[in-house]
């Protein structure tokens, strides 16, 4: 997991990536080997990030979803992948929340199956499948929101 793209200051990655490191040291008894040591050491980094952004109030869901607008359902299959900007999928990973950001990244970026996301998280298959199900609907919704579908 890329501590970076959630905390944004390169100093302060790196601090978490040392407060990390340190934690799965402190807690490798605790490890046993029900899951991979890199799904475990997901576990660890996503706690960590997460609590901090709790903490400095950081963790919150944008004010389109505060208002409670619900996005309509749009199967993702019909919008070709080539046809989506890079740069402008960037902008809407900046405006989700942070939960589904870290869900969608362990998924597509370090490849991550649902499998070793749950056991990561310490919940179901299911409830992994429905929460990636629900960001890559709010990615797709927000990204025709402020791109348009063209």
């Amino acid at each position: 997991m890329n501590v970076t793209a959630f905390l944004k200051k390169k100093k302060k990655s790196e601090e978490f990536a040392s407060d990390i490191l340190s934690k799965a040291f402190e807690k490798l008894e605790s490890f046993k080997g029900k899951s991979s040591f890199s799904s475990w050491l997901y576990s660890i980094t996503y706690n960590t990030v997460i609590d901090y952004l709790r903490k400095k109030k950081q963790l919150h869901y944008p004010n389109w979803n505060q208002e409670n607008e619900l996005p309509e359902i749009i199967d993702e299959t019909d919008t070709e992948i080539s046809e989506i900007s890079y740069e402008n999928l960037l902008q809407v990973f900046e405006k989700i929340h942070p939960e589904e950001k870290a869900l969608l990244m362990m998924k597509y970026q370090d490849s991550l199956t649902v499998k070793e996301i749950a056991v990561s998280l310490s919940t179901s298959e299911d409830a992994i499948k429905m929460r990636l199900k629900r960001a890559r609907t709010r990615v797709v919704y927000l990204y025709f929101k402020m791109f348009g579908p063209d």
